[in-house]
């Protein structure tokens, strides 16, 4: 499976697939005459694909205003302490995408959104 999404990658033109060809062939050279082999798809993985969240940079939500916290008239104590906490959260939960996804678009995942983004609980990867 992995071969053939190699193959139809857009871009690719089979570079991937050759390096990935090239890479196994090495390894099970050398688990054949006892020189180790290795996790020739981990070494692949890594000279490929950056760490999770390497395409996102924080950034500040562009309409917002550090003192422009929203609290109710009414509010409690408490309640004006959520209130503060949460609106000085926002810098924390945005994000937008680095520069390199405009770039290089096939590299990546991530749509080059041109605004700030809130990414609730950070990008995920499958397993």
């Amino acid at each position: 499976p992995v071969r053939g999404a190699l193959a139809r990658a857009p871009g690719c033109g089979g570079a991937l697939e050759r390096e990935f060809a090239a890479l196994r062939a090495a390894a099970e050279a050398a688990a054949a005459d006892g020189t180790g082999g290795g996790d020739f798809v981990a070494e692949f993985v890594a000279r490929r694909f950056d760490e999770p969240g390497a395409d996102l940079e924080r950034a500040t939500p562009d309409d917002w205003d550090e003192s422009a916290a929203p609290v109710p008239p009414r509010a409690s104590p408490a309640g004006a302490y959520l209130a503060r906490y949460c609106h000085s959260t926002w810098p924390a939960l945005c994000l937008r995408a680095s520069p390199c996804v405009a770039e290089e678009p096939l590299a990546h995942t991530l749509l080059p959104l041109p605004r700030t983004m809130v990414v609730p609980g950070d990008r995920f990867r499958e397993s």
